[in-house]
């Protein structure tokens, strides 16, 4: 349900919106499969968050609009500040999809 309100609110008149966070969903899960017609993810399967001092499974994602490029995701090696590991994620937006002035 929240998945398909998040797709609703970006439409083409919209600003950019990128979603980033513990989604408590795996990657093959229906949330992630929906919210991926809309965004494309910038981590993988495999880059593992959860738990922190031994990651065996992916719940934090990024996602950012089509037409944004990744420049660099990977998973911090910090298991102290929180129960999941943090990301750290690049991304621009693609010159083709700039207005022009």
């Amino acid at each position: 349900e929240q998945a398909n309100a998040l797709k609703k609110l970006q439409t083409g008149e919209s600003p950019p919106i990128l979603i980033a966070g513990d989604l408590n969903a795996v990657p093959d899960s229906a949330t992630i499969k929906t919210l991926s017609e809309t965004w494309v993810p910038t981590t993988n399967a495999s880059m593992f968050t959860f738990p922190s001092k031994e990651p065996k499974r992916q719940l934090d994602y990024v996602l950012v609009p089509k037409g944004w490029r990744l420049v660099e995701a990977r998973v911090i090696d910090e298991s102290i500040a929180s129960d999941h590991r943090p990301l750290l994620v690049i991304v621009e937006k693609e010159l083709a999809n700039l207005p022009v002035p």
